[in-house]
């Protein structure tokens, strides 16, 4: 695995993480 390959899946899961936090913000928000 190249470098170039595990910094584009670091971006990725960064992504995915910062989608899924919103989201649950998001969730939270509606609920209260």
């Amino acid at each position: 695995q190249t470098d170039g390959e595990q910094e584009n899946l670091i971006k990725q899961l960064t992504n995915e993480t910062i989608e899924t936090a919103i989201k649950i913000k998001q969730l939270s928000e509606t609920t209260v």
